[in-house]
Order: structure tokens, then C-alpha cells, then sequence
């Protein structure tokens, strides 16, 4: 009895302790729930904390935007406040336009919709125009910081927005040029014909026209690239060269990123060469008045960090960026410039050689010694050294092909016989080819046959000179059809500099191709239409200039009808009256003519033609509106001039458009004070011009620097595209269209038109 009561006393025991330890465990377990539940709540805290910023750049690929997207990065990392950064490209030096904006707010709405974005940044005019004509449907509400935007573009504030202002001193430029070259007399101006460079050539001609009694100034707009390495190395040296933007040529040739067209024209000058850029300095040019972009970058990042620590933007002031004038000290011993002349202010780069360059034999030497005392050392490491490295090797291959295999570019590398030898994943799915299929094959064969040609000499061009270049052409797709691709191909040299293979990354195109492809259409459709429009003001006038013909024609065959009727019959009259006949109809027929040249619809074709001809053909069609409105005609057409290169029907729309303008405009005048005056003389460069004055009011000052701006009308009727959309036209002709108030009243119209020659 005694042994049971100890045994059931022993097993209460063991079954309370059984029971204290379970007890004890699950409150173990109910802590560290209740710390993991805390621990997860608190980083959802401090994601939900952290302030995320989107920047828009209008390209990634130039040196400006790395600095400033650099600088940018670092003084937001510096900070102690928690930021997300998001980058974003928009390209808008390659692509633009309506249809393009469309897709690039449909791309960043779905991408950035639900992130919560805070804060956007907005490097450069276009992009600041973009995000504030679209942030209704982008961003509302969420505050804006800009940067690198003239003061002059930010008259008018948005809301909720505050920047730093970059002004491009165009003239401080030229003062340094002026002080390092006192004695020069014939100043040139380089630019190209993109949005930039016909907005900096614009800006020149404002700020340089001050200049005119100083230099014999000489523009070279939009010339092709081989024609401004010419232009430029036969100056002579104490010419000055400003180089302000080209980022393309009219052939068409692009120039993006910049540095590379910047040092071959600095290179190929015999005169000193001026930018207005900090990356143009050490690439060639002696030195400008520019924006320092690193401290932009900072600067932006500061005014940021404060939207997002609660200051309102509206209330922030616009700041000033840091610039400096900056020279490059191997281009002032080149042209032989002295630094006493320099600006107190002037920083002086490339100035003393390197420690390196100065003591490179004593260092040499004493490299030597120490490589000799280390040889020993380094050999017995060596053994154990090896077995590490060729693992750091491969851990780095590996996350190498990781990285190239997440990319969403398409990536291969081949055999200057265009034999591949590598693809990733992107470039699999984009050919629906498994990698075994295409490895080993030849790429040119994905490429349809008339382009082929173009593609191999594009490739042996880079193989027999080694560099990075881009390149577009067209593709078999995996369903048949032709698709675009943009490639960047980079040759791989071995140790003797020859070329053993080349690696490419390459995007599609296609839809960017198409879009571009509408956006052409449209544009002649609208073209068209104004044409068709302008014709229709003048129905009344040519319904006038037939009637008279044909109630010539109507008179003299009533008349041979009553001949014909007498005896005997009077030959001679009526084959006088048959002549008549000939005549009104051959009359009738050149006015049928000129509308139906003028109403035909089709592609634009360049032709060589005769600029004074196609003014008389053109006084000819708008006759009849003329003598409706009681306008005196004068025109002044110089002899020899050379031939044009032009489309001649939208070269007559054109001038059409012009002298029915004039003829509304004076429409206010007395009938003896109506005057229109047409001259077509030779401008520079062996370019054509054709002025037309009116004697009307002239421009008014609200309007006359908008008047080629879409929409901009003093009409009571009118579209405002008229004079855009010549504008528009005279651009694509490589040439421009100007207009201003005449000195003795009215307005004056020039059309400048290179020459044929140019073209060649």
C-alpha cells in the first residue's frame, strides 16, 4: 500500500511538472509571436515612411545627365530622411510629339500609379512642358522640382512647383573668346537643326545681332557635319568659333550624345573653338561661361528633400545654379592663347601635368626596386592566391550572366561574319528561337534582304575602325512581319587592337516606327487640307478669272454661227474667230491647270527648279484675288540666281499663303494704298530668299514673336495653322521662315531656301 501511494505520489509529481513545462513553453512561444508581429509591424512602418521621388531626364545618354543624375543621387543618399529614387527617360531629343506624349503617359500611369510618388523631379524645358501640360492625368497633387530651365520659360509659375533656373550665358562666352582673342574679326556660329539647336540658333541671332558692327558674323545652321568640319578648318586663326548645339544635321545624320560631333569639329578647327556646355569642355573647346551640373544635382536634391520634409513648394524660391567659366589649358597652348588674359574668375582645368607625367622615370624606377623585393613574396602567395581568384571569377561570371540574362534588352555578342555566339533571354523571346537555335548562326539572315547590305558595311566599317556605335534596321518578326530595331554595337579588340567580336544591345523599335510613320501622315493630310483651304478663299476670284474666257469663247462661236449663216462665206474671219476660240480656251485650261497642280495630294519630291519662275506662276494663281482687292503688284526678281531644291507645290502653298495673307491684312488700307511687293534674291551661302511686303499695319507687338506658333491667329475666322504649318514646311526644306515689322510699315515675310548645291 505504502509502494502504491508512493508510486501515485511520484506520478503527480512528474505529470504537475510535465504541466509547468508546457505551460512555460507556450509562453515562450506567445513572445516571440508577439516580438516577430512587432518587428514585421515596425518595418511596414518604415516602408510606409519611406518617400519615394520619380526624376525625368530628357535622355540618359549624355554627360550632362549623368552628372546632374549623379550628384543627384549621392545628396539624397547623404540625407538621413528615407527616399526611394525612381529614374525615368524619356527621350524626347529622339522622339516627340502628340502621339509620343500619349504613350509615354499611358507607359509611366501604369507604372506609377498606385506607387504613391511624392515628389517629381524634371530635368530640362521639354520635360517641365510635359509633366505640366499632363499632370492633371500623371500626377495630381504631387509637387514638382525642376531643374535646368531658363528663367524666361518660368515667367508664369505652376503650381506647386519650385526649381533651380540654368541660364546658358551666351554672351559671357563671348567675352571670354573677345578677351583671349582681342584682335578677331569674323565671328561663326555652329548649330544643328534639332529642337535644341534651331532653339539656340534662334536665341544667337536675339543675342549676337548686337555684335554685327564687330564681327562679320557667320552662321553655320544646320549644315551637314562633313560640311562643318570643312567650313571650320579652313578658317583663318584668329577667327572665333561658338559651338553651342548640334544635335543633328540636315542630312539627318543625329549627334547623341553630343561629345563625340563636339571633339572631331573642335579637332578639325584652325580657329578656337567656344561652348556654352560643361561637357563640351575637355572634349576640344577652349573653355565657356557654363552650369555646373554636378552642382545642379545637388542643388535640385536640396530643394527636394525639403518639399518632402513639408515645406510647400509655392513657397520655396526659385534658386540660381552655380556657374563658372572654365577653361581647358591644353587648348589655350594649342592656339597659343595666354592665360595673363583669363578672368580672375576662371578655372583653369587640364592646367599642370600629373605627378605621374612629371617624375614618370624616377617612379618607374623606384617601382622597379620594389617590384624586385616583392617578387619573391608575390611567388610564394601566388599558389595560394590562385585557387581564391578563379573562385572570385567565377562567383563574378556568374552574376555577370545573372544581370545580362535579367535584362529586358535584347543582348548578344557575334563574329564580325555576324556568326552569334551569345544571346540572352530577351533576344531568345523576341526571334521565338531557343538559344541552341540561334547560337552559331548568322544574325544577317534575321534581317530582310535590303537591308543587309547596309547592315554588313555598317559592321565592317566598325570592325576596321573599333568603337561603340548605334545603328537601326529592319527584322524578320516571329510572325512574319518587318519590326525595327535600334542597336549599340561595341567591338571587343584582343591585346593587339584587332577585332575578335562585337556585343550589341538593342531595343525594339517597331511601335515608335509606326507611330512616326502616322504622325507623317497626319501631318500631310493637314497640310493638304490648308492648301484645299486656301483654295477655297479663292473660288470667288477664279470663278471670275474663268467666266471671262469662257463668255469669250461663247461670244466668238455665236458669231461664227451668224458667218456661216451669210454667203459667201468670209474664211478669214472665221478662222480669226477659230484662233480667238484657241486662245480663251488655252486661258481657261492654265487656270484649270494651276488649281489642279495645287489640289493633288501625294508624297513630297524634291526637285531642282527655279525660284523666280515659281513666283510668277504663283502671282499668277493668286491674280485674280489681287485685282479683287485692288492690290498693286511690284516684283523685283534678281538675274542668275541658281536653282532650289524644293517640293513646288508646297513651295507655291507656301507663298500663296503668304500674299493672301497681305492681301486680308491691307484689306483696311485705301484702295490706292493696297501695295504687295515680291523679291526673290540670293542670300548667304549660295541660299535663295523671297521677301513679301505688304503695306498693311504691320505685326502687333502681342503677337509678332507667336506668330508660327500653332493656333496664334489675329483673324476673326482664322485657325492659326496656316503660317505653323508653312513654318513647319520651310523646316523640313532645310530652310526657315522669318517675319517682321518693315521699317518703312507693313510686314515683311522672308523665305530662305538653300541651294541646290548645298544638297549635293
Amino acid at each position: 500500500v505504502a509502494r502504491q501511494q508512493r508510486g501515485r505520489f511520484g506520478r503527480g509529481r512528474w505529470a504537475e511538472r510535465l504541466t509547468r513545462n508546457d505551460r512555460m513553453r507556450r509562453a515562450v512561444l506567445r513572445t516571440v509571436v508577439i516580438a516577430v508581429a512587432a518587428c514585421l509591424a515596425i518595418a511596414s512602418s518604415a516602408r510606409a515612411q519611406q518617400q519615394k521621388v520619380l526624376t525625368l531626364v530628357e535622355t540618359s545618354g549624355g554627360t550632362v545627365q549623368r552628372n546632374f543624375v549623379a550628384a543627384f543621387e549621392t545628396a539624397l543618399k547623404d540625407s538621413p530622411q528615407s527616399v526611394d529614387l525612381y529614374l525615368e527617360s524619356v527621350d524626347f531629343d529622339r522622339f516627340g510629339g502628340v502621339a509620343y506624349e500619349t504613350v509615354l503617359e499611358d507607359y509611366l500611369r501604369g507604372k506609377y500609379a498606385g506607387l504613391g510618388i511624392d515628389v517629381v523631379v524634371a530635368l530640362g524645358p521639354a520635360v517641365l512642358d510635359f509633366v505640366t501640360h499632363r499632370r492633371k492625368e500623371l500626377f495630381p497633387g504631387i509637387p514638382i522640382v525642376f531643374a535646368a530651365i531658363r528663367e524666361s520659360s518660368v515667367e508664369r509659375r505652376p503650381p506647386n512647383t519650385t526649381g533651380v533656373l540654368g541660364e546658358f550665358d551666351l554672351v559671357r562666352t563671348l567675352d571670354l573668346a573677345m578677351t583671349l582673342q582681342p584682335n578677331a574679326a569674323r565671328l561663326v556660329v555652329v548649330t544643328g537643326t534639332g529642337p535644341l539647336d534651331l532653339a539656340w540658333n534662334a536665341f544667337a541671332h536675339e543675342r549676337l545681332a548686337a555684335y554685327g558692327d564687330r564681327f562679320d558674323i557667320v552662321y553655320l545652321t544646320g549644315e551637314p557635319a562633313s560640311h562643318v568640319l570643312e567650313e571650320v578648318g579652313a578658317l583663318p586663326r584668329d577667327a572665333i568659333v561658338l559651338l553651342l548645339s548640334m544635335q543633328e544635321d540636315r542630312a539627318g545624320q543625329r549627334f547623341t550624345p553630343q561629345p563625340e560631333i563636339i571633339s572631331k569639329i573642335s579637332a578639325a578647327s584652325s580657329a578656337p573653338v567656344y561652348g556654352v556646355y560643361e561637357s563640351f569642355v575637355g572634349n576640344g573647346v577652349v573653355g565657356g561661361h557654363v552650369d555646373s551640373f554636378d552642382s545642379l544635382g545637388r542643388q535640385t536634391a536640396a530643394l527636394a528633400l525639403r518639399v518632402l520634409g513639408g515645406d510647400s513648394a509655392d513657397e520655396l524660391p526659385i534658386e540660381h545654379n552655380e556657374r563658372v567659366m572654365e577653361v581647358d589649358a591644353r587648348q589655350l597652348k594649342r592656339f597659343g592663347l595666354s592665360t595673363s588674359r583669363l578672368p580672375e574668375d576662371a578655372v583653369v582645368l587640364y592646367a599642370e601635368p600629373s605627378i605621374w607625367d612629371a617624375y614618370r622615370g624616377w617612379i618607374l624606377g623606384a617601382a622597379a626596386l620594389l617590384a624586385l623585393q616583392t617578387l619573391a613574396i608575390i611567388a610564394l602567395l601566388m599558389r595560394a592566391r590562385k585557387l581564391r581568384v578563379e573562385r572570385a571569377l567565377r562567383r563574378t561570371e556568374a552574376r555577370y550572366r545573372q544581370v545580362v540574362e535579367a535584362q529586358t534588352d535584347l543582348v548578344c555578342r557575334y563574329l564580325p561574319d555576324t556568326t552569334l555566339t551569345f544571346v540572352n533571354a530577351a533576344y531568345c523571346r523576341y526571334f521565338g528561337r531557343p538559344r541552341e537555335d540561334l547560337i552559331g548562326t548568322k544574325f544577317i539572315e534575321l534581317i530582310p534582304e535590303p537591308d543587309r547590305a547596309p547592315t554588313l558595311k555598317h559592321i565592317e566599317d566598325l570592325v576596321r575602325e573599333p568603337r561603340s556605335e548605334a545603328y537601326v534596321h529592319q527584322v524578320f518578326r516571329p510572325d512574319g512581319a518587318i519590326g525595327w530595331q535600334q542597336w549599340i554595337d561595341h567591338v571587343i579588340v584582343d591585346d593587339s587592337g584587332e577585332a575578335v567580336e562585337v556585343q550589341g544591345v538593342g531595343r525594339d523599335l517597331t511601335e515608335l516606327k509606326r507611330v512616326e510613320a502616322e504622325l507623317d501622315q497626319r501631318r500631310e493630310q493637314v497640310t493638304h487640307l490648308t492648301r484645299v483651304s486656301i483654295l477655297g478663299e479663292l473660288s470667288g476670284a477664279f470663278a471670275h478669272e474663268l467666266n471671262q474666257p469662257l463668255t469669250a469663247i461663247l461670244s466668238n462661236a455665236q458669231a461664227a454661227m451668224t458667218l456661216l449663216d451669210r454667203a459667201p462665206l468670209d474664211i478669214d474671219e472665221i478662222r480669226a474667230i477659230l484662233k480667238d476660240i484657241e486662245f480663251e480656251d488655252r486661258r481657261a485650261g492654265e487656270v484649270i491647270a494651276r488649281l489642279r497642280t495645287l489640289l493633288k495630294r501625294g508624297r513630297v519630291e524634291f526637285e531642282s527648279l527655279d525660284v523666280g519662275i515659281l513666283a510668277d506662276d504663283v502671282l499668277a494663281l493668286a491674280r485674280p484675288q489681287l485685282i479683287e482687292d485692288r492690290v498693286a503688284v511690284s516684283v523685283d526678281c534678281a538675274a542668275s540666281l541658281p536653282p532650289a531644291l524644293a517640293d513646288p507645290v508646297q513651295l507655291q502653298q507656301v507663298l500663296l499663303n503668304l500674299m493672301l495673307n497681305a492681301c486680308e491684312a491691307m484689306r483696311g488700307n485705301a484702295p490706292g494704298d493696297r501695295r504687295l511687293t515680291v523679291s526673290v534674291g540670293r542670300g548667304v551661302d549660295d541660299s535663295l530668299t523671297i521677301e513679301v511686303h505688304d503695306s498693311g499695319p504691320g505685326l502687333a507687338p502681342d503677337v509678332a514673336g507667336r506668330i508660327f506658333e500653332p493656333f496664334v491667329t489675329t483673324k476673326a475666322n482664322g485657325l492659326g495653322l496656316g503660317l505653323a504649318i508653312c513654318h513647319s514646311i520651310m523646316a523640313a526644306h532645310g530652310g526657315r521662315l522669318d517675319g517682321r515689322n518693315g521699317s518703312d510699315g507693313g510686314a515683311v515675310f522672308t523665305i530662305t531656301l538653300p541651294g541646290a548645291s548645298a544638297h549635293a
